[in-house]
């Protein structure tokens, strides 16, 4: 019997086998944050680096992408957001710390649940991550 792209895995796939237990989500749909949500960290990112403003006069290609570190509280919000460990362009620095700090009243002001299978690491483990810009 020919299986399905969301079947295969380890188990044999099907339900409670590891493989998935069902069809992917349709395209476009909303993203739920209850129990899984595999698009949370990369849209979180994502936020973040819309939000960074980097001066045109910065070559991304010489530049070391900075790293950033965002705490969550289990409610969603952010409890802490800040560089961690910086570039040697210090307007990319800012450019970042200030997107950080934006993502940061924002989130707070309309937090998103964390999802369910996230909520615990999320709450104890800070999400950190380069920045990615692009000219």
């Amino acid at each position: 019997m020919r299986r399905r792209p969301w079947e295969r895995g380890r188990g044999g796939g099907g339900a409670g086998a590891g493989g998935g237990g069902g069809p992917p989500p349709p395209r476009g749909a909303a993203p739920a944050a209850g129990p899984s949500d595999p698009e949370f960290l990369p849209r979180v990112i994502d936020q973040v680096a819309r939000l960074a403003v980097v001066p045109a006069d910065v070559d991304p290609v010489y530049v070391d992408a900075p790293m950033g570190c965002v705490r969550f509280a289990a409610d969603g919000t952010v409890t802490s957001a800040k560089l961690k460990a910086p570039s040697a362009e210090p307007s990319v620095d800012a450019a970042f710390e200030a997107a950080l700090a934006a993502f940061d009243e924002a989130r707070d002001a309309s937090p998103e649940p964390l999802p369910g299978d996230l909520r615990a690491r999320l709450a104890k483990d800070p999400l950190c991550f380069r920045l990615r810009f692009e000219q």
